[in-house]
């Protein structure tokens, strides 16, 4: 089976989709159900923190993003950001891992989803792909409290899992502004050029400018 990792950034359309097909029952709490978690100072890594929960039986989302409510399982983060963006970035990142509880275990028949949604309930990624693991990371979240989802894209018996959450933090190296050659008949150069910024470190590479944040992530297929 081939399927490739859904997009780190789900539409709000597809979000309201899986909402309204979602079960109407309780979503089950991990164990620990919540975790505080707060950014490392620059250069620095915490974690993990680590939970165990079980993702239902006849957990099924083909969208390969989870819903907040129906057969999932949660677990809450507490986080704390780092004070200044501009001079430290920070990021978290959840994960799961399982091994296929089904007779055969054949990971096609327990293959789990991974989402983490805001405290509105928006999702805001989501990882899906080909090994009994899943991870998001997210990047500069701001302080506020964040709930980890596991579901089933295909679960055909109940489904234990070990959760955990680790964070680091890299400081922001700004580049000088490229300088203009002079030219005796032009006007002088603006001084109003944009620093540029280089985040590196985090699993992306990041470039700051004066018109805001620009992300090339690296994203890895699953073939099956």
């Amino acid at each position: 089976m081939t399927r490739r990792r859904v997009p780190a950034v789900v539409g709000a359309g597809l979000v309201a989709a899986v909402a309204a097909v979602a079960l109407a029952v309780p979503a089950r709490a991990s164990t620990p159900g919540d975790s505080p978690v707060s950014a490392p100072p620059a250069g620095g890594s915490s974690g993990p923190v680590t939970w165990s929960g079980a993702i239902p039986a006849g957990s099924s989302n083909p969208t390969s993003v989870c819903p907040t409510t129906g057969t999932i399982d949660t677990h809450t983060i507490t986080w704390t950001a780092q004070a200044d963006p501009q001079t430290t970035r920070s990021s978290f990142t959840a994960a799961i891992s399982w091994q296929p509880s089904n007779p055969t275990g054949s990971e096609t028949a327990n293959d789990e989803v991974l989402s983490v949604a805001n405290a509105s309930g928006t999702v805001l990624a989501s990882s899906d792909g080909s090994d009994p693991s899943e991870s998001v990371t997210l990047v500069d979240p701001a302080s506020g409290v964040y709930t980890v989802i596991a579901c089933g894209y295909v679960n055909t018996t109940a489904q234990p899992y070990a959760g955990s959450v680790t964070a680091s933090s890299v400081p922001v190296t700004h580049a000088p502004a490229p300088v203009a050659e002079s030219d005796p008949g032009s006007a002088p150069p603006s001084s109003a050029m944009p620093e540029a910024s280089l985040v590196v470190g985090l699993p992306l590479l990041a470039l700051v400018t004066g018109g805001g944040l620009v992300v090339a992530r690296r994203r890895r297929a699953a073939v099956r």
